[in-house]
């Protein structure tokens, strides 16, 4: 599905915002379309609201506004996040409450000193002699939610929003040209792309007939802690960029453009280098000599936003968007084939932008029981010191904390219960986290956007791979793409566990993808073991004579509509 950003059409979204983003109309403001003479024809994508339609921007929180340094110009984006339809700020406020819901055990309404103490938040358990000393002194006045709040606010990290910006993935993208580029000629051929569809397949490891974003990473034997593929001195680098910064950072916007841009290093930045149109350029140039300087960057914070995006993070119904573009002052085109993501292609870059479903106390959770079985090393239902003695962290108070009835025990249901409780704060932050993904050969390939090519993307590779060769000589550099951006919004959760990484080596989150609802026919369902969509003759349980009936096209392969076709 397809709309122009300048020209949004006008159509039924003005109920599929206000159900997005479930807020009461007083808590609205409307934002003025940027083009106000937009075409009521065409079809406009669930993601795009239309011009005439009131964005539902809350009031509580501003919006956080960020520059993305793209290679060929900075962009400059607005977000409106919410979480449940309220702001993050009304989120977490939500969560204090919830939080003396939990806690108060006596039903009364209030937090009482007693109650606290058995909460994640605090820091040390009290001991039992100081806790009879201060009962001596007399009944103590349950706490103040101020109080609580600061706790809550500790806990939380303090940023409501954060922002992580990675460059590394770009190398992982020029593993994908690299496989197919089998003559390491720099430029893909036609027999080569013939070939294509072969040596992908060379890379399914699991042989599940697909190959994700994972089977291309270099391989990582956990048990050992040794890194395969990656020479040593790239073991210790986690590119961490300054690819998006807050605009109102103004000590570390202004130097990061100059950096990225300043391409003479004259310590300006003219037109050419900017790339940004002459009204924007001139509004900047105060002195009028024609580049801008490092007092008059200070004024980039004011320039128009290029994009503007509602993000709702826990979206109750999934058949509404969990991202709206509200308005856009580029020239782009926007896709969206999912309720959660939406790809802006303009000149010069491609931008997806990905709201990510998950639910942080139920991932805490799952986390914190995978640790519990891990340290429950006899199978007994529960782990005493010795066995917590394995992991740091256990070891540093944590125990206590968690064995709430103090028989220096811990069983599933109070490791629940601790990060049933200790996971409500960071639940009420976001996190953005930005990526260069190169020059898009797997994201182009990967056309549902599932983190995997199946077996119908890597038999149209020659296709796919052909529309990327725009400058019309014989062959596709590993640079001739669009440069594709990716930013995901995810809920913050609370990890008590973390994973296992090779030693000296920090965590490098990849771009996280969402399996494919599964469709069709029950039958279908069932056969297509690897959920791609398709089933190939491998999957299929009945005879050739069947599988050759049932695949129309002759394609090798049956799809959706063809087993819809067949029915129950």
């Amino acid at each position: 599905m397809r709309t122009n950003l300048r020209h949004f059409a006008a159509a039924l979204l003005t109920l599929v915002a206000s159900r997005l983003l479930h807020a009461q109309t007083s808590e609205l403001t409307a934002i003025e379309a940027t083009s106000k003479d937009a075409p009521t024809a065409n079809v406009t994508p669930a993601n795009v609201l239309p011009a005439d339609a009131p964005a539902a921007m809350s009031s509580e929180d501003p919006p956080l506004s960020a520059f993305l340094l793209l290679d060929e110009r900075p962009l400059h984006l607005q977000f409106q996040i919410t979480i449940d339809g309220v702001s993050l700020s009304q989120a977490r406020e939500n969560g204090v409450q919830e939080l003396i819901r939990k806690l108060d055990t006596n039903v009364d309404g209030k937090l009482s000193h007693e109650e606290f103490q058995k909460s994640p938040l605090v820091r040390k358990v009290a001991r039992p002699k100081a806790a009879k000393f201060l009962n001596s002194l007399g009944t103590q006045p349950d706490l103040k939610v101020d109080d609580i709040q600061t706790q809550f606010t500790r806990v939380a990290g303090g940023a409501m929003l954060s922002i992580r910006a990675d460059a590394s993935t770009a190398r992982d993208d020029t593993l994908i040209f690299d496989l197919i580029d089998s003559d390491k000629s720099g430029l893909v051929d036609a027999d080569e792309l013939a070939r294509a569809e072969a040596r992908l397949r060379q890379k399914d490891s699991d042989y599940d007939q697909c190959v994700s974003f994972e089977e291309f990473q270099p391989v990582i034997m956990n048990q050992q802690l040794v890194v395969a593929s990656l020479p040593e001195d790239e073991q210790a680098k986690s590119v961490l960029s300054d690819m998006m910064i807050q605009s109102q950072s103004s000590r570390q916007l202004r130097p990061a453009m100059l950096k990225k841009y300043d391409r003479n290093n004259d310590k300006r930045l003219s037109a050419d280098e900017l790339h940004w149109s002459a009204e924007r350029y001139d509004r900047m140039d105060a002195n009028r000599d024609g580049d801008l300087n490092f007092q008059e960057l200070q004024t980039a914070p004011q320039v128009p936003f290029d994009l503007q995006v509602l993000v709702e993070l826990n979206p109750k119904d999934d058949t509404v968007p969990s991202i709206l573009l509200s308005q856009s002052a580029m020239e782009a085109v926007a896709e969206s084939t999912r309720n959660d993501m939406v790809t802006i292609k303009s000149t010069g870059f491609r931008l997806t932008l990905v709201s990510r479903r998950n639910d942080p106390i139920e991932d805490g959770v799952a986390n914190a029981m995978q640790g519990f079985n891990e340290l429950d090393t006899d199978a007994n239902g529960y782990i005493d010191v010795t066995e917590a003695s394995q992991r740091i962290r256990m070891q540093r108070g944590l125990f206590d904390m968690i064995d709430t009835d103090r028989d220096a025990k811990i069983f599933g249901p109070e490791m629940k219960q601790f990060v049933s409780v200790a996971g409500i704060p960071v639940s009420s932050t976001c996190r953005l986290n930005v990526y260069d993904t190169g020059f898009g050969f797997f994201q182009i390939l990967d056309t549902n956007s599932d983190g995997r090519l199946s077996a119908r993307e890597m038999k149209d590779v020659p296709k796919s791979l052909g529309a990327m060769d725009h400058d019309g000589t014989p062959g596709l550099s590993p640079t001739e793409p669009t440069r594709n951006y990716r930013i995901e919004f995810t809920r913050g959760s609370f990890v008590l566990f973390g994973k296992i990484e090779p030693r000296g080596m920090q965590a490098t989150a990849a771009p996280v993808y969402v399996s494919r609802v599964a469709q069709g026919p029950v039958w279908y369902q069932r056969m297509d073991r690897n959920n791609d969509g398709d089933l190939t003759w491998e999957e299929f349980l009945g005879s050739r004579r069947d599988f050759d009936r049932l695949d129309v096209d002759k394609d090798r392969l049956i799809d959706l509509k063809e087993a819809e076709a067949e029915g129950d």
